[in-house]
């Protein structure tokens, strides 16, 4: 999808030996079907020979506060959806809370110091963490943010004045948002009617994430032990044809045992001694054929390669 709007800017300056090119945009930028936005500035500075060079694409807030002063409580929006909110702020918002990084989680979600600690026990339970961002009229101020960034664009680009600002982002024409908040839509009403139920006390939601953590840890625990013992059948296993062979009388390393395929290749490298084909055929007839019915046995001799045993 191409860009819906594009603004950008004259080179302008805004402080000596410096000057900046700003654009905003609204797109779906990545080709996801997620509609954003893009607030980048183009810096510029002066050398002592009055030539002009770029110094930095991206953020630069002392050019926006110097030449675009009404855009700078916009800025955050950068990178987010056309209804205000980050992409991921219930992963990233969440794991950062969980994880101490308050200071990052702030920016990220655009929220209040006390909202920050209204959310920390929320972060260990994804479905009330992003129904408290609504309960909290943090998503609102999303949408409230994402409506005056647009009506900013509107004026800049000199586009005809929309009537539906004041709805909610969702009837925009521009695009539904992506943002992972709205994984919980179908069942609002039900966390809501669990929290009236006390099932999101901090106790009952630390209780529900040691448990996740236990569930987590029994099931690698189990995989481990799985893992071990399927390896443990198979050097058995091994070790049993091994000593199989020179039970038959066959002192010789010049076979391999794949167990992926459960078959034995005898003669597979000339860098070692040939083992007669009349000895394999003997440990396959008389032993082999009953110990491990599940294997299959070839002499891998080139140019006279032979089957003795298919599973």
């Amino acid at each position: 999808m191409e860009t819906i709007i594009d603004f950008k800017s004259e080179v302008l300056p805004y402080a000596d030996g410096h000057r900046g090119e700003l654009t905003v945009k609204l797109g779906d930028f990545y080709k996801t079907g997620n509609i954003q936005f893009s607030i980048r500035v183009r810096s510029e500075a002066e050398d002592s020979t009055g030539r002009w060079f770029e110094e930095s694409w991206g953020m630069n807030e002392l050019f926006i506060e110097n030449r675009f002063e009404d855009l700078l409580p916009l800025v955050g929006l950068h990178g987010c959806c056309v209804d205000g909110a980050p992409l991921r702020p219930v992963a990233e918002g969440s794991y950062l809370l969980r994880h101490g990084r308050l200071a990052e989680a702030k920016k990220l979600l655009r929220i209040t110091n006390t909202e920050v600690e209204l959310l920390l026990i929320p972060a260990y339970d994804p479905q009330y963490f992003s129904y408290m961002l609504r309960r909290l009229g943090i998503v609102e101020r999303w949408a409230d943010e994402a409506r005056r960034l647009l009506q900013w664009m509107d004026f800049y680009t000199e586009n005809k004045r929309r009537d539906d600002f004041g709805n909610p982002p969702e009837l925009w024409d521009f695009g539904k948002s992506k943002s992972d908040y709205h994984n919980i839509d179908f069942i609002l009403e039900t966390i809501k009617a669990d929290e009236e139920a006390g099932e999101y006390t901090p106790e009952k939601i630390i209780a529900r994430k040691n448990e996740r953590w236990m569930e987590a840890v029994d099931k690698e625990r189990n995989e481990i032990t799985a893992e071990y013992e399927h390896r443990l059948k198979t050097i058995e296993r091994e070790r049993e044809i091994r000593l199989s062979i020179l039970e038959a009388g066959i002192i010789s390393k010049n076979f391999i045992i794949y167990e992926h395929d459960k078959s034995v290749s005898f003669n597979w490298t000339y860098s070692l001694p040939l083992i007669p084909e009349e000895d394999i055929e003997r440990f396959v007839e008389e032993i082999a054929s009953e110990r491990f019915q599940e294997f299959s046995f070839r002499n891998e001799k080139i140019g006279s390669r032979k089957d003795f045993m298919d599973k």
